[in-house]
């Protein structure tokens, strides 16, 4: 499966989902990742860190399914992918505008994609103890 998906915990305590891809992502590979972090699956609702690094292609058909409306929903949530293919960084800015998206973010590196998910779940957490 050239999607490993795991969950670890943020340095704020904060549990989020760790995607690594690798190879060439088909359309049953995007299918698998969103199945999982979509509404019905057991990662819905919690930050991601997606790392592209190891991805050789992604298929026309695996570009449509992460632009079609199911990818939406994964974007409830913050999501910071790390990015190092210019061909990879430019189908993922392509798809965030197709998507709207301001939860999304682009990385070149790991640690600063975990620094910036671990600063976006502190305001959350900041912000639903402020709240009445």
């Amino acid at each position: 499966m050239p999607y490993q998906i795991s969950t670890l915990d943020l340095p704020c305590g904060e549990r989020f989902v760790r995607a690594e891809g690798s190879g060439v992502i088909t359309r049953e590979d995007a299918d698998y990742l969103l199945g999982r972090v979509t509404p019905g699956g057991d990662l819905y609702g919690l930050p991601q860190v997606v790392l592209t690094q190891k991805v050789d292609s992604t298929t026309a058909e695996a570009r449509n399914l992460f632009a079609g409306s199911s990818a939406r929903n994964t974007l409830q949530t913050w999501c910071a992918v790390v990015v190092t293919n210019p061909i990879i960084r430019v189908t993922t800015n392509f798809l965030m505008r197709v998507n709207g998206t301001t939860r999304l973010k682009l990385f070149t590196s790991e640690p600063e994609a975990l620094r910036w998910l671990d600063e976006r779940a502190r305001e959350e957490a900041a912000g639903k103890k402020a709240a009445p």
